[in-house]
């Protein structure tokens, strides 16, 4: 199993934990992961909990953390010296109650996930919302929500599993809402969801009845 250590460095919020990804985090990934021993580098962010009045950002660093410390831990009293972090703190392991099994896909899915966002970074100035404001004819809105579906696709995932994953998702976002939100806020949203879910089955009868729609006719 693969080791690992989280370093945290508090911020005051979303516009400081921007410019600390944007200013440190990114540019520094490929200098960590290139520290030998290191088994790879990902980031999460947590301000958008509105629970604390300060956020933070969290590095986790796969491997020979030590070596990766050792060097990087004067950039980071540099960090706080220069104001874009409040202090850095080590954390230890996430996760620590899991099964191995369960840690290493999570090891799998964090590295993917920075390594995507820092694609989208460099790709973007202003991305879109994950769910815009920009319709079609029919109404439906769109956003970087699309990207989550051509990311799977093009990973070679089916649909089958696309909605499993989402179903999964969900789940563990509402239930994160409870404390982030509140209880009411979540049963709204479920209200919603069972709403959206009946005029689902609606639009599936009267496909059904039309004879399906053109999806994909396939290869000339």
């Amino acid at each position: 199993m693969v080791s690992v250590e989280r370093v945290s460095f508090q911020t005051d919020g979303h516009e400081a934990d921007e410019r600390l990804v944007r200013e440190y985090v990114l540019p520094a990934m490929d200098r960590l992961e290139s520290v030998d021993g290191c088994r790879g580098v990902r980031f999460s962010r947590f301000g958008r909990d509105p629970r604390y009045d300060r956020s933070e950002i969290v590095l986790g660093i796969y491997g020979d953390y030590e070596a990766v410390i050792e060097r990087e831990r004067s950039r980071w009293d540099e960090l706080v010296a220069d104001g874009l972090a409040g202090s850095w703190s080590r954390e230890g392991p996430p996760f620590p109650d899991q099964p191995e099994s369960v840690r290493a896909v999570q090891r799998q899915a964090y590295l993917f996930g920075s390594h995507a966002a820092r694609t989208v970074y460099d790709l973007f100035d202003d991305p879109p919302a994950l769910v815009d404001e920009v319709t079609d004819d029919a109404g439906r809105r769109y956003g970087m929500w699309t990207a989550l579906h051509v990311l799977t696709n093009n990973l070679g995932y089916g649909p089958e599993g696309e909605v499993d994953a989402y179903e999964l998702l969900l789940r563990d976002r509402l239930v994160a809402l409870t404390e982030i939100r509140d209880h009411e806020f979540v049963r709204s949203r479920i209200d919603d969801l069972r709403s959206e879910l009946d005029d689902l089955e609606t639009t599936v009868d009267e496909l059904e009845s039309a004879g399906g729609f053109d999806y994909y006719d396939g290869p000339e």
